[in-house]
């Protein structure tokens, strides 16, 4: 496990605690990519959603939200298409939901993605990085991609795939679905103060989360007929709130839920999970959240064929 460096005067770590250091960041974390891994189009090339050309028409589109730790519960998503021989015609993700979408977009399947995500953790991926934007570098999210992508341009990926960044500029969504695979991903899960900011074509990318944390209208935008969105947020109830620190994060969830609410009604087959309360009380629960995330899917496979 890799901490940032040694805190100086006046830095978040001279003014917390050390124990409470470490629990910032893994709920930080929590928030930025559940499985530690990071991918990409030329930033430059991908238009916000305003401006977005509209790919071809594509029957079957996948959306993966973003849900940090929740991010494993993809896996049971993968799962459930597996086990019916159902191949998507277009995945869009963001933030962890980009982590296993590009994947999954590779071709490798859920026990192959669940086997390298425990490989690669976010905090081994973690280098210190101040004084910049971020407190740490995520590039090790981006050489762990380029270990497992066989094919690492967007454009070489099997099936169709697209990361939601946001510009940290203007806060505009930042729709990457050509270029660099792991960088792109790397910018879709890049949680702001926390991460440093991913650079792609002179602009400074964070967490799509912030401004589509379920991308419905991506999908949409690159040609999606017919999509299957995947909500697996954190809620404002799942944690209480007893310190500042932890209204920071309530603050947070309430903007991200606020925004799915939003948008995920344009979803054709919404697919809304209650994860947290499946976490408490065990040392490991990714099998138990992608489990639950595969009964869900199942639930609702008539709307998903029909």
């Amino acid at each position: 496990m890799h901490e940032p460096g040694s805190p100086t005067s006046g830095s978040l770590g001279a003014r917390v605690p050390a124990r409470r250091r470490r629990e910032l960041l893994r709920r930080l974390l929590a928030m930025a990519g559940g499985l530690g891994l990071g991918t990409g189009r030329a930033a430059d090339e991908s238009p916000p959603v305003a401006g977005s050309t509209p790919g071809p028409r594509r029957k079957l589109a996948i959306a993966l939200g973003s849900g940090g730790a929740h991010g494993v519960a993809h896996l049971g998503v993968m799962r459930a298409f597996e086990s019916r021989g159902l191949r998507p015609d277009l995945i869009v993700g963001t933030s962890a939901g980009a982590i296993v979408g590009a994947l999954w977009a590779a071709g490798l399947d859920a026990a192959q993605v669940e086997r390298e995500g425990a490989r690669f953790g976010l905090f081994d991926a973690m280098r210190p990085a101040w004084p910049t934007l971020g407190l740490a570098s995520n590039e090790g999210l981006q050489r762990a991609l380029r270990e497992l992508l066989p094919a690492r341009p967007i454009e070489a990926l099997p099936i169709p795939f697209a990361a939601v960044a946001t510009d940290l500029a203007d806060g505009r969504r930042v729709l990457i679905d050509r270029g660099d695979a792991p960088s792109a991903v790397a910018a879709s899960a890049c949680m702001p103060v926390i991460f440093r900011p991913v650079e792609r074509e002179g602009r400074r990318l964070v967490d799509g989360a912030l401004v589509e944390p379920v991308p419905v209208r991506s999908a949409r935008a690159l040609g999606g007929v017919h999509v299957v969105a995947i909500d697996i947020a954190f809620r404002p109830a799942d944690e209480p709130v007893a310190h500042a620190l932890d209204a920071a994060f309530q603050m947070v969830h309430i903007l991200v839920n606020a925004l799915i609410d939003e948008q995920i009604g344009e979803a054709d087959v919404p697919v809304r999970l209650q994860l947290h309360p499946l976490m408490r009380g065990r040392a490991e629960y990714a099998a138990v959240l992608a489990d639950a995330a595969e009964r869900a899917v199942e639930q609702v496979w008539p709307r998903i064929v029909g």
